[in-house]
């Protein structure tokens, strides 16, 4: 199964850090902009919470239900998809103080394809370069709120 791992470090607080990650709603600001992306809740992320995600790539949309497991308020969480487009996504997501400065986050992301016709178009699709680009895209945005955040603080 392709897993595709991701790592950045902010210099943002881990307040701010975690503040970030904990909201499901916050898919939205995250996801690259030709994703669409929508989220019907705006609940934390706590364990067993069930969120709807809806995708458009191009004009193709997917709908998907992630349910939050392994949650810890103070290091990171998994989601798995319930429902979807695909066989298996999960993402872990964990936060930790950096021995250099700020916050690190470390993304894993393992996935695989459902068989049959629907299940090779959307490997076409989502190739794995695509996938990854989607999550560094993703995670450049996340590190742009972040440092508008630290800048927004730092104001008098």
């Amino acid at each position: 199964m392709p897993t595709i791992r991701y790592t950045y470090t902010s210099r943002a607080s881990l307040e701010d850090v975690l503040d970030i990650h904990f909201g499901t709603a916050n898919v939205t600001e995250m996801a690259p902009s030709y994703l669409a992306a929508r989220c019907n809740s705006d609940e934390p992320v706590l364990k067993g919470v069930l969120v709807n995600y809806r995708f458009r790539l191009g004009l193709i949309p997917f709908k998907c239900t992630v349910r939050y497991v392994g949650v810890d308020p103070d290091y990171g969480y998994t989601a798995i998809m319930y429902r979807g487009p695909l066989k298996r996504y999960e993402q872990h997501v964990g936060i930790t103080l950096s021995k250099t400065g700020g916050v690190t986050v470390y993304h894993r992301i393992i996935y695989s394809f459902k068989p049959g016709l629907g299940g090779w178009i959307l490997r076409m699709l989502l190739r794995r370069g695509l996938v990854r680009t989607i999550l560094r895209s993703s995670c450049k945005r996340m590190e742009r709120i972040l440092a508008r955040a630290a800048a927004a603080k730092e104001k008098p």
